[in-house]
């Protein structure tokens, strides 16, 4: 058996040419499905079950209501920006349960106030550094704050109960969450004390 170099070489070319091709196609689709995905509008469009939650974040700062009008995406807090890998991965994980939860779950008998216990499973530091990137370095507003910002960067690597943005910010990214939610299933009880918040 003769080995044809020439017909090899072409078989060859062709193979890493298709390659290429398919490769770039499934990039440009993969990360045109990814965007898509990632828009707060997408996000909210299959999160009416969760009405509190999107209620809540169009009222936030983080939601738009700012004096900038910027609005940060769902994803910015809800998935890891640590690494790509990550960050894929949690976003494939977390569509599979939202879905499968909207579609068996009834929002009504949610114990959402349990469910926030949960909060910092489900909120990336990563995702508040990636906009609050000087928080570690900066003088904060308040010397309280600064005091918090400095036990933070001390204890976020803690082997134990480490220290989590949202261990202090519970309701970060949905404004006044805690009433809204209180509301649901008591008597409400008007306005709240902004240090009950």
């Amino acid at each position: 058996m003769k080995f044809d170099f020439l017909k090899n070489k072409k078989i060859l070319l062709t193979i890493i040419a298709s390659s290429i091709v398919f490769g770039l196609i499934f990039t440009f689709t993969g990360h045109s499905a990814i965007k898509a995905t990632s828009d707060d509008k997408f996000c909210v469009s299959c999160h009416t079950w969760m009405q509190p939650m999107v209620d809540t974040y169009l009222d936030d700062k983080h939601g738009g209501k700012n004096q900038y009008g910027i609005k940060t995406t769902c994803v910015s807090c809800h998935l890891p920006h640590s690494s790509l890998a990550s960050y894929l991965f949690t976003k494939g994980v977390n569509g599979v349960v939202e879905v499968t939860s909207a579609l068996t779950k009834d929002p009504n008998k949610m114990n959402w106030q349990e469910h926030r216990k949960n909060r910092e499973s489900f909120v990336y530091d990563s995702g508040c550094l990636n906009c609050h990137k000087n928080i570690e370095e900066t003088e904060s507003q308040s010397t309280a704050a600064t005091k918090m910002h400095n036990l933070y960067t001390k204890y976020k690597n803690a082997d134990k109960d480490p220290l989590k943005c949202t261990s202090c910010h519970k309701n970060v990214g949905h404004e006044d969450l805690s009433k809204v939610l209180y509301d649901r299933t008591h008597e409400p009880v008007g306005e709240w004390e902004e240090d009950l918040k």
